[in-house]
């Protein structure tokens, strides 16, 4: 074991706990997690690559799809933004998992989200509604209208599915709403630029690279994230 990691273990307990963030876009939102495993999101450097681009773009929307929330560093993380702006929007995210999303439940309380601002769907998103999967298109149209209208952002990262979810979100890719597309291989990159072209939407790539001192993250070797143009 080496002295970073004893000085890990020492410093930080190994239990789920509420973890604040405490730099980056995201700053002052909280979720539960395991410090230990969670440094680089209390230090708002997780993804760090993207932290730029969000700066720029959250404050230009009003409503979040989180498809694959996990445990809700994301959707938090928004909130947060648009709290430190004096705004309000409308949160709407997407976990399959049970015991994640117990978790996001406990954390909607801890950043004083009420129902209305984070609305929790238990389910996966595919590209049409069917007994497994909901479709983000079928989502937006169940929405209030004016709310349909709102400047948008979508995250989506699901492991592989991301032009399912595509596929089933063509409604939201309109002038004026933002997409965050995480993939994990050169050939699915290749696909989701094309798809985008297609619909006549302008994205560039955003590539992973290490931080001085820590390191790169433990990802996939081919991680990339698409991303609208702003």
């Amino acid at each position: 074991m080496n002295l970073r990691t004893r000085t890990k273990r020492w410093l930080f307990p190994s239990e789920i706990r509420p973890c604040k963030v405490r730099r980056g876009p995201f700053r002052g939102s909280v979720f539960l997690a395991n410090p230990q495993h969670s440094l680089r999101y209390i230090w708002g450097l997780y993804e760090h690559e993207l932290n730029p681009w969000l700066k720029k773009v959250v404050p230009k929307t009003g409503m979040l799809f989180d498809v694959g929330a996990n445990h809700g560093y994301f959707s938090f993380g928004v909130a947060a933004h648009w709290r430190r702006m004096k705004r309000t929007g409308c949160i709407v995210a997407f976990e399959p998992q049970d015991s994640v999303v117990q978790r996001m439940l406990e954390s909607r309380s801890l950043n004083q989200l009420s129902e209305e601002d984070l609305i929790i769907h238990q389910t996966m998103v595919g590209h049409c509604v069917s007994e497994q999967a909901t479709c983000l298109n079928s989502v937006l149209a169940s929405l209030p209208h004016p709310m349909r209208n709102v400047p948008t952002l979508v995250k989506i990262d699901v492991e592989g599915a991301e032009l399912e979810v595509l596929a089933g979100a063509t409604h939201m890719i309109t002038a004026g709403n933002f997409f965050c597309v995480e993939v994990h291989s050169l050939a699915l990159l290749q696909e989701t630029k094309r798809f985008f072209s297609e619909h006549s939407h302008q994205v560039d790539v955003i590539h992973q690279h290490s931080l001085p001192f820590i390191g790169r993250e433990m990802r996939d070797e081919e991680n990339y994230w698409v991303i609208s143009t702003c």
